[in-house]
């Protein structure tokens, strides 16, 4: 994605690191070799592409995989579960990781660093931390009108959620000098929070005190779609494709109109799964256990299908920012 490149190679450069841009079409022998050739420690990019380049690192014999030691790895564009960064760590070795938080409306303004904010407990938020002083961000309840109204007139205290309550996430950025970017809805659901302790000892007191940790929840994903007289909430079935011992990175659902019987509705599902993990399940039994998320029966299990897929490749992608998609209504 160029954009996120060149927000990654700007922001990167300026905190003093030699970048080294390989763009989505670059193969991943090339990059390899790169890696090796001018000993890269740090890696970046949107998390399936690099999931992807672990996949094809892992598919390398031991005498060439230890010529590229990676040390950090800094991921855009989506938040990282922790079956991912399992996978990483499983091919890597014992790696850092970092995250930076921005959009082609914001600019980058948050950054995650798990050695400051800890782990997330929960696979479906992730703590950035910003500077209060570069933005502010308020959080409307997820009831609130405000977030589907034209009018220009501001939300009214009842609207707004309560400090820690996950809801809309508005930007005023305080750092624009061009079109200003003021009471911006972004589109994501999240919360603010103060900064821990954790990571206050390891900031200077007259820094820590403009810092707060915004944790975010991911884009807002109030949604479900039907299928065979059935609503599925997409948030829900998120959490279920994270259960630890069905070792799935990536998932893409596609819906269609059938054509085992007239009006029904089909389903594909394409899964890549986590490939050295030895404790997780077989392909075998976990088109069982998504018979049971689905319902199916001898009768609908024809109209789903469950596809396994090696690497990214086997996506369906965005032609803007090549991200895996992952949900696809083929109805309309």
């Amino acid at each position: 994605m160029s954009r996120a490149l060149d927000l990654s190679t700007q922001n990167i450069e300026e905190a003093g690191g030699t970048v080294l841009c390989a763009g989505h079409m670059m193969s991943h022998e090339n990059s390899f070799a790169t890696c090796s050739k001018y000993r890269v420690n740090v890696i970046t990019g949107d998390s399936a592409h690099i999931l992807n380049f672990a996949h094809y690192v892992a598919s390398l014999p031991p005498s060439k995989q230890c010529n590229v030691t990676i040390t950090k790895i800094i991921y855009t564009c989506e938040m990282m579960t922790q079956a991912k960064r399992e996978y990483l760590v499983s091919v890597f070795g014992s790696v850092q990781f970092f995250s930076m938080f921005a959009s082609a409306e914001t600019g980058p303004f948050a950054a995650a660093n798990f050695s400051m904010t800890g782990l997330p407990d929960d696979n479906n938020t992730a703590d950035f931390i910003f500077d209060s002083r570069a933005m502010i961000i308020e959080v409307l309840s997820l009831t609130s009108e405000a977030v589907h109204s034209k009018s220009d007139t501001p939300p009214t205290t009842s609207e707004m959620a309560t400090d820690g309550t996950a809801g809309h996430l508005v930007l005023t950025s305080l750092q624009r000098l061009r079109n200003p970017l003021v009471r911006y809805i972004s589109g994501d659901v999240g919360s603010v929070h103060p900064l821990p302790e954790s990571a206050a000892s390891q900031i200077d007191p007259i820094s820590r005190t403009h810092l707060k940790v915004l944790r975010l929840h991911g884009r807002d994903q109030r949604f479900s779609f039907k299928w065979l007289s059935e609503y599925y909430e997409f948030d829900k079935l998120s959490r279920v494709m994270q259960t630890e011992e069905w070792g799935i990175l990536h998932w893409q659902l596609i819906i269609e109109h059938g054509t085992v019987w007239e009006g029904s509705d089909s389903i594909e599902l394409r899964l890549m799964r986590h490939s050295l993990a030895p404790e997780i399940i077989s392909d075998e039994q976990l088109i069982g256990k998504l018979g049971d998320v689905f319902y199916l029966t001898p009768l609908t299990e024809k109209l789903f299908r469950a596809v396994f897929v090696n690497d990214v490749q086997g996506f369906e992608r965005s032609g803007t920012s090549n991200k895996v998609i992952r949900f696809i209504d083929r109805r309309h």
